[in-house]
């Protein structure tokens, strides 16, 4: 649909700069805009007058204050007296948290997204206590966000009303400092490597800890795959249809990603012959951009090295279960099912079904991308998915 939006006054981009633009149109189809500027020479489906009216782009708001600004208009402009208003920021913001609750800060919340949207602001910047909620608010209205959870291990206050002291609580900082890099959840799981993401998030390894894992792994696995080459093929299809097709060549199925792709690792001339074979049984097929036959058994010589590696990592007990791809199941052993998985494939279906037949019903992708985001809307019903900006796709 093409639809021709007319103002007083328009604020576009231009050249390298902002331009106002006296009794112009603006003209989108779809979700693209296709013209700013005056008489619009093509068809339209629908007509927007504005007379009077500016029309700007999204303004960006970094500082915000998104759960308790309305209690700042409750307090300093609509209740609060002559002295409260002029008070300090030490004297009043004790005071004003002291008056919110849990409750009320969403319900600040939700005020405050409208509240945006009414003065033009598309985009905001925000650290705050809810990130959770603020990100589900965000959601809602269509917003763009950017957040960043709170933490601290300071607050001032003054007990006289003329000086400022500091109360401190360095525990209480550096909890809130670990929340902020590590989601909560009530089960966790990661796609091949992501198995050391997951476990991190769930407080069984440090970040320090993962990182090494991470580097050593890559490390290992490119050593042995520059030693035994092969590659790896995604097909468009499910495990039953493909690993027939894996099994007559000589093949692993590498990964179980969802109903409808399945990779197959191996040799290169059995990858190649697996490809044609499946493109004349109409299945797609598409090579990976890789020199390595992951989670196959050609990674075998990485196996023993990163389990001995794995033994020198200071392993702690998950916060909540952390789903192993080699078993579909919580890790029972660490480091025997993380080296191991290096040659065993990812059963990401089964995880997923596991996931939900524990409980899970709300689904969240970490990171920058919507790949596994993506795979649980194929493979499981009834079910919310939340995932960031789009990236790459699964696999190794």
């Amino acid at each position: 649909m093409r639809t021709k939006l007319t103002a007083s006054h328009i604020i576009a981009y231009q050249d390298g700069g902002h331009r106002h633009l006296r009794d112009g149109e603006i003209v989108w189809e779809g979700d693209t805009i296709i013209h700013v500027g005056r008489d619009f020479p093509g068809p339209v489906d629908a007509t927007i007058g504005a007379p009077g009216r500016v029309v700007t782009p999204g303004f960006i708001n970094t500082h915000a204050h998104l759960s308790d600004s309305p209690l700042d208009k409750s307090f300093v402009e609509d209740r609060g007296g002559r002295q409260f208003y002029l008070s300090g920021l030490f004297e009043y913001l004790p005071t004003r948290t002291a008056a919110s609750d849990p409750a009320a800060s969403r319900a600040s919340l939700a005020y405050s997204m409208a509240e945006l949207l009414r003065s033009g602001t598309t985009t905001v910047m925000e650290i705050g206590s809810y990130p959770e909620s603020t990100v589900e608010e965000a959601d809602k209205v269509g917003i763009r966000l950017y957040m960043g959870p709170s933490y601290r291990s300071g607050r001032w206050r003054t007990g006289d009303g003329k000086t400022v002291s500091y109360d401190w609580d360095e525990a209480t900082g550096l909890a809130g400092f670990e929340r902020a890099g590590c989601p909560e959840a009530d089960f966790y799981a990661g796609h091949s490597m992501g198995e050391i993401t997951a476990l991190a998030a769930a407080g069984a390894l440090s970040d320090e800890d993962g990182l090494r894992l991470v580097a050593e792994r890559g490390r290992l696995m490119e050593t042995t795959a520059a030693r035994t080459g092969g590659a790896m093929l995604a097909i468009k299809a499910g495990r039953d249809e493909a690993a027939p097709v894996a099994e007559r060549h000589g093949l692993a199925v590498a990964n179980d990603n969802s109903p409808q792709q399945v990779v197959l690792s191996g040799p290169l001339p059995d990858i190649e012959a697996a490809e044609a074979e499946a493109g004349k049984e109409g299945m797609r097929a598409k090579r990976l951009p890789i020199t390595g036959a992951f989670h196959s058994p050609l990674m075998a010589d990485a196996v023993e090295p990163f389990l001995s590696f794995l033994h020198d990592i200071e392993l702690r007990a998950p916060r909540a279960p952390v789903f192993s791809c080699v078993t579909a199941a919580p890790f029972d052993d660490v480091p025997e099912r993380l080296s191991e998985a290096l040659v065993k494939p990812v059963r990401w279906v089964e995880v997923q079904h596991a996931l939900y037949a524990a409980g899970g019903r709300r689904f969240q992708e970490t990171g920058p991308g919507k790949a596994l985001a993506g795979l649980a809307r194929r493979t499981l019903e009834g079910v919310e998915i939340v995932a960031a900006e789009p990236a790459g796709t699964a696999g190794e």
